[in-house]
């Protein structure tokens, strides 16, 4: 029966391109100079950089921020209803922040009598679903509730128009504009100087109607 021997020095050469130094200890003592081998055909990749620094120091990646802007709203004006511009400020998600991004497509089914399959038509892709979760917290070192906080959420969840987002696996997705449509502020037992949170929002893209002159 032929021997069979594995010769690690020639997989990680065929593999990676380079060779390990195997040392066995009934061999004896290793040289005084060993060569490392040969690794200059060897691409050094380097780190992803990081988006900034959290309150603790530590890399943040992919970041999500909102830009401000203005909507329209009807207001009462001297008994009026007029139309007013409001603006709103932008918003920075808080470096604990984290995103879920979910979609689906539109497909219509046909059934055919007799067959194993429906037929299949695909008519368009849905919105983006979004899920954006995270932590708020109040003055490093504090007890205290973030309650400013928590009102610049609310404020943001509370305007009536879709928001211009940024960041990298947003703009990877090509979503520049969210609608959000639900916002979850559940309690923590015996803490009260964070404040987690869970919205949920849908993509938006802008539809642009242009008016056609009719000729007379």
């Amino acid at each position: 029966m032929a021997e069979f021997k594995i010769d690690i020095n020639n997989i990680l050469f065929s593999q990676f391109g380079v060779y390990s130094l195997l040392h066995y200890p009934e061999a004896g003592a290793l040289p005084d100079e060993v060569s490392a081998g040969d690794f200059g055909k060897i691409s050094v990749v380097t780190d992803d950089p990081s988006d900034g620094n959290s309150l603790l120091g530590t890399p943040v990646f992919a970041p999500v921020f909102i830009s401000g802007g203005t909507y329209q709203t009807l207001k009462l004006v001297k008994g009026v209803p007029t139309t007013v511009s409001v603006d709103y400020d932008g918003y920075d998600f808080p470096s604990t922040t984290l995103c879920v991004f979910n979609r689906t497509k539109n497909i219509v089914k046909t059934r055919v009598q007799g067959a194993d399959n429906s037929v299949k038509e695909l008519i368009s892709m849905d919105d983006w679903t979004v899920t954006i979760s995270g932590i708020l917290g109040g003055v490093p070192g504090t007890n205290k509730y973030p309650d400013v906080e928590v009102q610049a959420l609310r404020n943001l969840f509370e305007v009536p128009a879709a928001l211009q987002v940024s960041g990298r696996l947003f703009n990877l997705l090509g979503i520049k504009n969210l609608v959000l449509e639900n916002l979850n502020l559940p309690q923590l037992e015996g803490i009260k100087n964070i404040q987690p949170f869970q919205m949920t929002a849908s993509s938006d893209t802008p539809l642009e109607i242009q008016q056609k002159n009719s000729k007379s």
